[in-house]
């Protein structure tokens, strides 16, 4: 009987590592494990040492700051790894490096900002609709004259769909300021008609970024701001 159970165990274990998603979910769980066990011990040991260097009273004054730097940490931190999580992985997934890049700074400096009690603003702010290319970014002439044909997908207007999408993105980005405390933000444009994208990184595609169209209308993205910032939905 142990012996069926030792095999029908063993089957299960093999069957269940078959599959790529566990065996990643297992190593990447074997690696967080040991970084946290690393750094408990490396963090017992600090203790040690600065408990023998200070002696008891100044160890305690040192124990005081520590939680007290830690704590004001928690209150005033922008937790941009919300951003970073998200966003990043997205962008890394399609291969979109410089919108992962551009992500990690703009959080690294809204984290700075908080942290030292500025004022945080954000310039520049569209959203790119149009699939980009690892290879658009190279000066081969040719090379960019086909990645434009292929990535040149709305020439002719924006799908309802992709206009929705685009909204859920916008409502998502200002929810997440508004949680955090920006105080301000300025667009890279107007309306659709007047945006730099149509024209990087590759000219002559038609893009549509921001909030109000090519005439000027309103766009569902703008609806989606707006009820944001009227409810005040911090999620």
């Amino acid at each position: 009987m142990l012996n069926s159970l030792y095999a029908q165990a063993r089957q299960l274990f093999h069957r269940l590592f078959e599959n790529e998603l566990i065996r990643r979910v297992v190593k990447n769980s074997g690696y967080l494990f040991s970084a946290s066990v690393f750094t408990a011990a490396m963090g017992m040991l600090q203790s040690i040492l600065a408990a023998r260097l200070l002696g008891v009273a100044a160890f305690g004054v040192l124990g005081v700051i520590t939680v007290f730097a830690t704590v004001l940490n928690k209150l005033v931190s922008f937790r941009m790894s919300e951003l970073v999580v998200k966003y990043v992985g997205q962008f890394t997934e399609t291969n979109d490096q410089p919108r992962a890049a551009a992500t990690f700074k703009a959080a690294a400096i809204a984290e700075l900002g908080a942290g030292t009690g500025v004022k945080v603003m954000l310039t520049e702010l569209d959203v790119d609709v149009l699939p980009r290319d690892p290879d658009m970014w190279g000066a081969d002439l040719a090379k960019k004259a086909k990645i434009r044909a292929a990535t040149n997908v709305y020439p002719d207007g924006l799908p309802a769909e992709v206009q929705q999408k685009l909204a859920r993105r916008y409502a998502d980005v200002f929810t997440l300021f508004l949680k955090h405390g920006v105080e301000r933000v300025t667009f890279w444009g107007v309306t659709d008609a007047t945006s730099w994208l149509h024209n990087f990184p590759i000219p002559g595609r038609v893009n549509y970024p921001l909030l109000w169209d090519r005439d000027g209308r309103e766009k569902p993205a703008f609806e989606a701001v707006a009820e944001v910032l009227r409810t005040g939905v911090k999620r």
